[in-house]
């Protein structure tokens, strides 16, 4: 039998917001209930978008070099990473009806700003935590990747690739990085392995050898199963692999034998020349991973099935980032076009999307 039931449609985008005269590097979602989605470009021009009115809620310059990275800290508090290496928290002010600015906040540290290294920094908590400043991991020196501790404004410690001081292997530098909760950390490197960090330690609990390239895009997120993670990555070498992650718990029992990361899928993608991918980023609900290639496409994946879902033209040049809101009950996911950035509604889980596999017998 087969089944011949047409699936509907692969999302739109819900509207275009558009404002920047210049490349849009990263976007993230502000407190979810706040609805706005802050964008960050070329020109070190950060904006505040409201989500229902479509109009800047807030704009303010980080700077006059590129804002590689823009994360939400808090309600009223934004981290900024520049191109030039400059690290810094904002605190937002809103002006009523007006477009608000925002303050520097107290607290700027600059890093080793001789390497070159478009790596984005990200923050270490779970996604549902607001109003709490938390320690933010970014690249630092030629390989290795420190955390800054935004309360006490200071490098509070530096974890490397290397599995022991006697580990000669070349990584080349940290070109992705994704938080899994305030403990865990997981890392890319140009030589397209991944690496898997319990904070409190100098030495990775893991390392899997999963692309033949430089990973640009690394997305984590908890499993229902204690100890399990998802963990969705993409770079230069136009694949996107699905895989699991193992033997990150909160008691005190992490050694090297017990963590692990296994590959559960791998999807090559179908593209006319430009194959690669610069991020990536798994849904609140851990179920689709959305990856904004090289091509200007952003192609939704299954996470517990690996497969492609959908293959969505966004843009004709490349695209820079995409993210999911966090939250439970949100599913809107955003990506970064040239001058601008575009919201979408993905699909829930009973709507007819995604679409089933069709079998025959």
């Amino acid at each position: 039998m087969t089944d011949s039931s047409t699936p509907p449609p692969s999302p739109e985008p819900s509207f275009i917001l558009r404002g920047h005269n210049a490349v849009v590097h990263s976007i993230a979602f502000l407190n979810p209930a706040a609805g706005i989605l802050a964008a960050a470009d070329e020109q070190g021009l950060v904006r505040g978008w409201d989500l229902e009115s479509r109009r800047p809620k807030f704009e303010f310059f980080a700077g006059n070099t590129p804002v590689l990275a823009v994360r939400a800290v808090a309600d009223e508090t934004l981290f900024t990473q520049s191109k030039a290496g400059l690290l810094q928290l904002w605190s937002i002010e809103r002006a009523g009806t007006e477009v608000g600015s925002a303050t520097r906040a107290e607290g700027s540290v600059k890093y080793l700003a001789d390497i070159h290294s478009f790596c984005k920094s990200v923050l270490l908590r779970p996604c549902s935590s607001y109003g709490e400043l938390a320690p933010i991991a970014f690249p630092h020196g030629p390989d290795a990747v420190g955390l800054w501790d935004t309360r006490a404004n200071m490098i509070q410690s530096l974890v490397s690739p290397q599995t022991s001081p006697t580990d000669v292997r070349k990584t080349g530098a940290c070109t992705a990085l994704a938080a899994l909760d305030f403990r865990y950390l997981c890392g890319a490197y140009e030589d397209g392995g991944v690496r898997v960090w319990d904070i409190r330690k100098q030495w990775p609990l893991t390392i899997q050898d999963l692309h033949t390239e430089p990973v640009f895009g690394l997305s984590v997120m908890a499993s229902s199963k204690p100890g399990c993670a998802a963990c969705a990555s993409g770079g230069a070498d136009g694949c996107v692999i699905i895989s699991k992650i193992q033997g990150v718990k909160e008691e005190e029992q992490a050694r090297q034998t017990e963590s692990s990361i296994t590959e559960t899928g791998r999807m090559p993608i179908q593209a006319a020349g430009k194959r690669g991918i610069n991020g990536i980023c798994i849904r609140n609900d851990g179920k689709i991973a959305a990856a904004g290639c090289w091509d200007g496409r952003v192609r939704l994946f299954g996470v517990k099935k690996p497969r492609q879902l959908a293959s969505l033209q966004v843009t004709s040049a490349c695209l820079r980032a995409c993210c999911a809101a966090p939250g439970a009950n949100t599913s809107r996911d955003a990506s970064a076009i040239p001058r601008g950035c575009k919201p979408w509604s993905s699909p829930t889980t009973g709507s007819g999307w995604p679409p089933r596999q069709r079998t025959h017998a």
